[in-house]
């Protein structure tokens, strides 16, 4: 599987899981982008202890496209600006992968 399937899967799922327990807002596509966007840079830096300024910016594309394909202007650059500061903090947290997987489980249970 290539990266942008996990990408656009993980956002999908996610995005579903919150959307089915109450209205989605722009806060809810921040966080989830920002989450997933964190988590695949998180992986690749564990897997090769490096990541590439073009990874960073494909990732975010990646997040991106998906964004304004299923939202269009609902979801501005000035958003998108948030998601990606939010994902570049996340990742300065020492708790960074026990904060991912509660973030993932608080979505997903039922």
């Amino acid at each position: 599987m290539h990266i942008q399937d996990v990408i656009i899967q993980n956002l999908d799922g996610l995005i579903k899981a919150q959307s089915s327990k109450s209205e989605l807002k722009i806060e809810d596509l921040v966080a989830i982008g920002a989450y997933v966007g964190a988590g695949v840079l998180r992986g690749r830096y564990q897997v090769v202890k490096e990541v590439k300024e073009e990874e960073i910016q494909g990732v975010f594309g990646i997040i991106g496209n998906f964004y304004r394909d299923s939202f269009g202007d609902a979801f501005d650059q000035e958003d998108f600006v948030a998601l990606k500061s939010k994902a570049m903090e996340l990742l300065q947290q020492p708790t960074f992968d026990s904060d991912l997987q509660e973030f993932v489980a608080e979505i997903t249970k039922k």
